[in-house]
């Protein structure tokens, strides 16, 4: 009501008297458009209901459709007017609205694991790998240090002798004794 001091809503009829019957279509077409957001925020204000009126999350699109998740289509929904697809409730989104995906949400929530659990061996795999030179270094200045590897007189390229006698063949020298230094 525009009288400051009165707490009563104004009906639909009042509106449309003081806007459209009056020749303010914008104002009408405004009204119109908030109050029907408000009567579509308000079915759907129960969160735990999966099914009832709702619009099509599409970013251009405002359609308005009745929903209930399907046996075989989950929670998939393809809007009749903007043709987008999108998977309504679902559950790799925190239960929001989310890009359409092929397969039922709990095969697709079992394919993320998987790609995560992969993801994260990779992760593992390659920390290791990028310490790995620096471990060799080290285990070959331990080898150094027990005399059991010495470089190559020639090209230096590191030599261990673990068995056998003390005669070793190099790619660049063709025998060389490894009490040499």
């Amino acid at each position: 009501c525009p009288d400051t001091t009165c707490r009563k809503p104004l009906d639909v009829l009042d509106v449309r008297a003081c806007t459209y019957d009056r020749g303010d279509k914008a104002t009408w077409a405004k009204y119109q458009e908030v109050a029907t957001e408000a009567l579509l925020d308000q079915a759907n204000a129960d969160e735990g209901n999966e099914k009832g009126l709702r619009r099509c999350p599409g970013d251009k699109c405002n359609h308005t459709f009745y929903y209930e998740p399907h046996a075989t289509s989950g929670t998939l929904h393809i809007c009749q007017k903007c043709h987008g697809a999108f998977c309504l409730g679902c559950p790799l989104v925190g239960g929001k609205v989310g890009p359409a995906h092929d397969g039922n949400c709990a095969y697709v929530m079992q394919q993320e694991a998987a790609r995560k659990a992969h993801q994260e061996k990779y992760d593992k795999w390659s920390i290791e790998n990028a310490q790995a030179d620096e471990k060799f270094n080290e285990m070959m200045r331990k080898e150094r240090q027990k005399g059991a590897t010495k470089p190559c007189p020639k090209c230096k390229q590191a030599i261990t002798k673990n068995h056998g006698c003390d005669h070793m063949t190099c790619v660049r020298r063709p025998i060389l004794c490894s009490r040499a230094r």
